[in-house]
């Protein structure tokens, strides 16, 4: 058995008033998936990389693995989040690998919470990855307040999410040709499923997503603290 981290790259950088794909926007030399694949690469508990980036960038990525020496994979997303994370999974060898799927818009992903998921695959087959939500919460519908929420009862989904491979595809096979777009993520895919046992681990709040402009702001100014 041996733990692969799959990444992917799939946002188109609209939001974030970029000209390329946000994970190729450049901060502090590097681009964002560049920071993404790094604590991977460090990270002794993953044994292999696998990027899902978009068609056009899959050769010029393929070039990093000279100093990425971890990346096995470099192969072309789907239509969508569900499509290109299947992509990424096929590259994966074995049923019972351990399989983390990360965001490659999330750069600060820490090595503790890295092994939290990965040591809780040893006891069951999803971990979800979540922190505590530090604002205040309403319910909404049709655009209209309904009720202040207990945010105690409320955590923020980040990435990775681990996986045991078979798990997971297992999922996919099910969700085929299934209009599932209330589903964005893997976790939810296997709940909705049932396709395996699952937990949770506490994750780190500086593991953000970089989505709009500022988020770039945020990403420089903790880049600057290391």
């Amino acid at each position: 058995m041996k733990t692969y981290a799959i990444i992917l790259a799939g946002g188109s950088g609209q939001r974030l008033q970029a000209e390329v794909p946000k994970a190729f926007v450049k901060i502090h030399g590097r681009t964002i998936m560049e920071h993404s694949i790094l604590p991977f690469q460090k990270c002794d508990a993953v044994d292999g990389i696998v990027l899902v980036v978009p068609q056009n960038y899959v050769e010029a990525c393929k070039l990093w693995q000279k100093d990425y020496h971890k990346i096995i994979s470099v192969v072309a997303g789907g239509a969508t989040r569900y499509h290109s994370s299947m992509q990424g999974l096929a590259q994966v060898p074995r049923a019972r690998d351990k399989v983390l799927v990360h965001d490659a818009a999330r750069p600060f992903v820490d090595e503790a919470s890295i092994k939290a998921c990965i040591a809780a695959l040893d006891r069951y087959d999803a971990v979800n990855l979540l922190s505590p939500v530090s604002n205040s919460m309403v319910s909404m519908k049709e655009g209209k307040i309904e009720h202040a929420v207990d945010r105690n009862n409320f955590r923020q989904v980040l990435t990775p999410q681990a996986f045991i491979k078979e798990c997971l595809d297992t999922a996919h096979l099910q969700a085929v040709n299934l209009p599932l777009e209330s589903i964005t993520d893997d976790f939810n895919l296997v709940l909705y499923f049932n396709t395996g046992t699952s937990t949770w681990v506490q994750g780190n709040t500086n593991n953000i997503k970089i989505t709009y402009p500022h988020d770039l702001q945020i990403a420089e100014c903790i880049l600057s603290k290391h």
